[in-house]
């Protein structure tokens, strides 16, 4: 069963957000200070089981994913840091509806929301903020 483990589908994911060209940096793990922009940030898993019969048991994790765009400082400007927001959006929903078994590490994922908000981390900061959900059927023994 350890193909299926959290670590490894926490893996699989962060390799697949490094397909994403108009990244510079993807974290397994929420970063502190960031040097580049934009960057990925695999920041919260949330998990839960069901038991699906006496054999089966489903386990669903929500992993909160989160994309950071510097709209100041970062030496691009306002319109060029919008519009790698807009291209990432886009690739973020196709990535995980082609990728939907993740190499067979899991039965399911797809992406639960994306919000595309502000925050603030000393600098005005885009956020793109992903929910990806992710299921497993495991026979039990």
């Amino acid at each position: 069963m350890s193909e299926t483990q959290y670590s490894t589908i926490k893996a699989k994911i962060k390799a697949e957000l490094a397909t994403i060209t108009e990244l510079q940096a993807v974290y397994d793990y929420k970063k502190g200070d960031l040097n580049s922009y934009p960057v990925a940030c695999i920041e919260e898993c949330k998990g839960s089981s069901e038991l699906m019969s006496t054999r089966t048991n489903q386990r669903e994790m929500l992993w909160t994913i989160k994309v950071y765009q510097e709209m100041e400082k970062d030496g691009v400007g306002v319109v060029e840091a919008e519009s790698r927001i807009d291209t990432i959006v886009d690739k973020l929903w196709n990535l995980f509806d082609d990728e939907w078994q993740m190499d067979c590490n899991v039965d399911n994922s797809f992406i639960n929301s994306i919000d595309v908000g502000w925050e603030e981390r000393e600098v005005s900061m885009r956020v793109i903020t992903v929910e990806l959900s992710t299921t497993k059927l495991y026979t039990l023994t």
